[in-house]
């Protein structure tokens, strides 16, 4: 159904980096919280001219956007702007999306697969990109701290450290603690479009 409820209902804020040499991070965050959750995941960013808005294919099957609505300090502020899933008529998908972030136009009575969703969004200049993630999500004090294992497309490999919380002030004492005050914030819009080569994206 459209604008499903699994998904975080308030803004938080992130801090995340990417990179090759954050492996022994994973080391740190397994000393010092508690495994909240181990998962895998493969999902498909559907990446526009907008680094405020990102879209993606959730586990392939549901169309998400999150909206950057603050920046503060290191943290960007991202608030869940909508979830559906697919298939999905044009409709419920125009209700939703609309005018959001270069969104494409979807025809009203037409039903949208992944595939066609894709498509609607490549043929309105959106570059595709399929992510799989294999994740650890540790409980910390002040919220949730992630490491990832990710494989970008048919090659690129990489790691990536998340912050995520509500307090960006304990979230900011964190960053300092785990080593992070020397590295810039970087969304995964950033980083696959300042970083993928042509080899990542999707093709179907």
């Amino acid at each position: 159904m459209p604008g499903r409820e699994d998904k975080p209902m308030e803004a938080r804020y992130e801090f995340r980096v990417f990179g090759a040499e954050l492996g022994n991070l994973h080391s740190v965050l397994r000393s010092a919280f508690a495994l909240a959750g181990e998962s895998s995941r493969e999902d498909i960013y559907l990446l526009g001219n907008s680094a405020a808005h990102m879209f993606k294919l959730r586990g392939g099957t549901a169309l998400d956007l999150k909206c950057l609505v603050e920046r503060r300090g290191a943290f960007q502020r991202w608030s869940p702007a909508g979830l559906v899933d697919l298939p999905a008529s044009g409709r419920e998908l125009a209700d939703m999306f609309g005018g959001q972030g270069a969104a494409p136009s979807f025809d009203a009575g037409r039903m949208y697969d992944p595939r066609a969703v894709i498509a609607a969004f490549t043929d309105n200049g959106h570059c595709a990109v399929r992510v799989a993630k294999r994740r650890w999500q540790y409980e910390a004090t002040c919220g949730k701290a992630e490491f990832a294992i990710l494989t970008i497309g048919q090659s690129g490999t990489t790691d990536t450290v998340a912050l995520e919380g509500q307090d960006a002030d304990a979230l900011e004492e964190l960053r300092i603690r785990l080593g992070l005050k020397r590295y810039g914030n970087s969304s995964y819009f950033q980083f696959l479009t300042g970083e993928a080569p042509s080899s990542w994206q999707a093709s179907w």
